[in-house]
C-alpha cells in the first residue's frame, strides 16, 4: 500500500513538473521580441543578472526577451535511477552563455545527451553548452564561460558577532 501510495504522488509532482511555463521577460515592442526555451535537462538560473527562480528537471520555460545580446547562467541537471529504491541528480558547474538573440526568433540552450549516471557525472564536470536557433536549427555564435568547480569553490564561514 505504501508503495502504491508513493507511486501515486511521484506521478502527481512528476506530472505538475512536466507542466511548461511561459514568463514574459519582455513586454515591449513585438517586433523587438525574440524567446528562449529551456531543454529538457537545461537550468535557465539567469537572464541577464535577472533570477529565473527555481524550475524542475523536465519541465519546459518559456522566456520572452528583448532582442539584443543577452547573458544567461545555466546548468546542465538531470536525474537517474540506480536501482528501484535508489536516484542520483546530477548537476553540472554553472555556465554563462553570452549571444545575440535576433527579434522574431526563438532560441534554446543545448547540450549533448547524456545516457549514463557515469557520463553525465563526468559531463556535469566540464558541461558543454550552445545556443540553437530553433526554426533553423542552426548553432548560433555564443560565448560559454565555466565557472569554477564546485570543489574548488571557497568554504564561507559566518560568525554572528
Amino acid at each position: 500500500m505504501k508503495r502504491i501510495i508513493a507511486l501515486v504522488l511521484l506521478a502527481l509532482v512528476v506530472s505538475g513538473c512536466a507542466a511548461s511555463r511561459h514568463h514574459k521577460l519582455y513586454e515591449g515592442d513585438p517586433a523587438q521580441r525574440a524567446q528562449i526555451q529551456s531543454y529538457d535537462t537545461t537550468l535557465i538560473r539567469y537572464i541577464d543578472n535577472e533570477d529565473m527562480g527555481g524550475s524542475f528537471i523536465g519541465q519546459k520555460q518559456t522566456y520572452d526577451i528583448k532582442a539584443g545580446q543577452r547573458t544567461l547562467l545555466v546548468e546542465y541537471s538531470d536525474i537517474f535511477q540506480i536501482d528501484s529504491d535508489r536516484h542520483d541528480k546530477v548537476v553540472s558547474r554553472p555556465a554563462k552563455v553570452t549571444f545575440i538573440a535576433e527579434a522574431g526568433k526563438r532560441y534554446q540552450i543545448q547540450h549533448p545527451p547524456q545516457k549514463r549516471l557515469d557520463n553525465a557525472q563526468a559531463f556535469a564536470r566540464k558541461p558543454e553548452f550552445w545556443v540553437v536557433e530553433l526554426d533553423s536549427g542552426e548553432r548560433v555564435a555564443a560565448a560559454v564561460e565555466l565557472s569554477r568547480p564546485r570543489s574548488l569553490l571557497p568554504s564561507l564561514k559566518v560568525e554572528s558577532a
